[in-house]
């Protein structure tokens, strides 16, 4: 009985081996099928249908990727700003734009929004909120709220985004500034925009004409103008009663609302702005409404502090940290996109990568192409905007005649 029991179970044993060995066998056919299917298509495909896993996780720990160059991640360590550029490079540029469906409409629980309901007078828009968890409160002054949120960076860099000032939120403005004793404002928009106001005039425009609101008062010192960054570098004089201090405020004129900049030459120089700001000071960031080229600028450069490190985040977890503190940061897909390819251009002057790489001369071109067809759509829906009060007008004008027709009709009948 025993000899049976041992014959048996050898029997059950090499069947279950060969059950095992055949199994093996047919995973490896169906691998080497799915290896060579994904030869056939193009690396955006391909990372298509693998996922988008590879920007999300950890690039600590490299494994092996081949591209058209060689190989492009080794298994020895490298430096996460490169393994970070070649995968962006290696999935291309619509593909980086696509990802941004997945977190266009993220909001973070749990927020309020008291103080912004409470003071509807001093909100640009009504529909771009202003989150209390993160707001900055003013101190001894006639009210405590500014549009304005805290967005610190990775590295501890202190920065405010907030709105463009109004006329109602001037003071607001200028106290702040002299509160939270900030040195450094970026201006991301112009005063006027399509025939609409964007910004209240803030400062001062010439030397000889100071600007005042309410104890504070304004000077320009000097100003620059740079054509090929499109920037306007001024530095003014601010004296508040006995304290004075210099503010040095960066105009950037070249970035159309709700796209991006034809080039990176702008801001990779405001990078460097930030760069060389004075440490411990906060830095003031505004566009028109705080949350578009405002939060795509700061984003920049936490995706840049993230990229050095060996644990950094993808792009779409950049954003969702700055919507914990900014709610709607980063507005439209072309502006997620835009970050990207600043960064990849700074890493090009830092002679990391090879301004020559076809993956990045093709990174360019297709976002050249997205950038035109982003202005057109958006000039394509001004037109669309101007025309519709008119057809509104004409419906309503054509309403009229009808009526008048019909009602003279009637007194004819009678």
């Amino acid at each position: 009985m025993a000899r049976m029991r041992s014959s048996f179970n050898r029997i059950r044993f090499r069947r279950r081996r060969n059950a095992v060995s055949e199994r093996k066998v047919d995973e490896g056919q169906k691998l080497q099928a799915y290896e060579r299917k994904s030869l056939r298509l193009t690396s955006q495909e391909r990372e298509l249908l693998m996922g988008d896993d590879t920007i999300s996780g950890d690039f600590g720990v490299t494994g092996d990727m081949t591209t058209a160059e060689g190989n492009a991640f080794s298994r020895r360590p490298l430096d996460a700003r490169l393994t970070w550029s070649m995968a962006v490079l290696e999935q291309g540029a619509l593909y980086t734009l696509k990802t941004f469906r997945k977190i266009k409409r993220f909001k973070p629980p749990g927020v309020t929004f008291i103080a912004f309901n409470s003071n509807p007078k001093k909100n640009r828009y009504n529909d771009i909120h202003c989150m209390d968890k993160t707001r900055v409160i003013l101190r001894n002054h006639s009210c405590d709220y500014i549009h304005a949120n805290w967005l610190t960076s990775f590295n501890g860099v202190k920065f405010i985004c907030t709105q463009a000032p109004m006329a109602s939120t001037l003071s607001d403005f200028w106290h702040m500034i002299l509160q939270e004793n900030c040195r450094t404002i970026i201006m991301l928009c112009q005063l006027e925009e399509d025939n609409k106001e964007k910004c209240v005039r803030y400062f001062p425009e010439k030397a000889e004409t100071p600007f005042t609101v309410d104890n504070t008062v304004v000077t320009l010192i000097k100003q620059t103008w740079s054509e090929e960054h499109g920037i306007m570098t001024s530095v003014w004089s601010v004296r508040c009663k006995e304290r004075v201090f210099e503010v040095r405020h960066i105009q950037y004129k070249k970035w159309p609302d709700h796209s991006a900049p034809s080039d990176t030459v702008g801001a990779v120089e405001l990078h460097r702005e930030i760069r060389n700001c004075p440490k411990g000071h906060p830095i003031v960031v505004h566009c028109s409404a705080g949350i578009g080229r405002t939060c795509t600028l700061i984003g920049v450069e936490l995706l840049l502090e993230q990229s050095r490190w060996l644990n950094y985040y993808s792009g779409r977890s950049i954003v969702k940290t700055m919507r914990r503190s900014r709610l709607g940061a980063v507005q439209r897909a072309i502006q997620f996109l835009f970050m990207h390819y600043v960064l990849l251009d700074l890493f090009c002057k830092e002679k990391l990568l090879n301004s020559d790489d076809v993956r990045l001369i093709q990174f360019r071109n297709v976002y050249d192409q997205l950038v035109k067809e982003s202005n057109k759509l958006r000039l394509q829906k001004k037109k669309k905007k101007k025309a519709e009060p008119k057809a509104h007008e004409n419906a309503l004008e054509e309403g009229r005649t009808q009526t008048k027709t019909t009602s003279g009709l009637k007194v004819n009948a009678d």
